[in-house]
């Protein structure tokens, strides 16, 4: 006789709706941010290095203008 299927575990808790409703406003900042990151470590792996500074992040957001990757509407580059 099979073994009967083991319960389902519980669902994880639900998350605070203020965080929610935050996550939602900044979500174009929080892709541009993470797009940039990305760029600048491939760009610093691509010359071999494994630093990775505020020049390098600058070079970055160059280069992601320059392929037509715009920062989002009302970025204030001097916050970040």
């Amino acid at each position: 006789m099979p073994k009967p299927r083991p319960s389902r575990p519980p669902a994880p808790p639900r998350a605070d709706p203020e965080l929610v409703r935050l996550v939602r406003e900044n979500w174009a900042l929080i892709r541009w941010k993470e797009a940039v990151n990305n760029e600048a470590w491939r760009l610093v792996r691509a010359v071999g290095s494994n630093r990775c500074g505020p020049e390098q992040y600058d070079a970055a957001r160059r280069s992601l203008v320059d392929q037509g990757i715009q920062p989002p509407p009302g970025y204030d580059e001097s916050r970040y």
